[in-house]
């Protein structure tokens, strides 16, 4: 065996979500901003939570956790909810 082939680089992987297979991931990681435009398409949509869900292969759990969360912390989305939790986790325990 050569040794340029036991230390040679991986190979590179893709930017986008497609494998090299040639098949798309199954989860995509949605930022707040995705998830409002994705609240915003369900309400101006005729389907259901539910239809629209699975549609768009969101889980239902999903969009009804990000719907309160954004809901709770206004146009702040999610900077709020990670702050408590940053400063919450730095607070030290009596």
């Amino acid at each position: 065996m050569s040794t340029a082939r036991l230390f040679s680089e991986p190979p590179a992987r893709p930017a986008n979500p497609v494998m090299a297979s040639g098949t798309q991931r199954k989860y995509q990681r949605r930022s707040a901003e995705g998830w409002r435009a994705l609240l915003a398409q369900q309400a101006v949509s005729s389907l259901t939570i539910g239809a629209f869900c699975r549609k768009v292969s969101v889980s239902t759990a999903s969009f009804y956790r990000w719907r309160e969360l954004l809901q709770k912390n206004g146009n702040s989305g999610m900077a709020a909810a990670v702050t408590d939790r940053v400063s919450a986790a730095n607070t030290p325990v009596a």
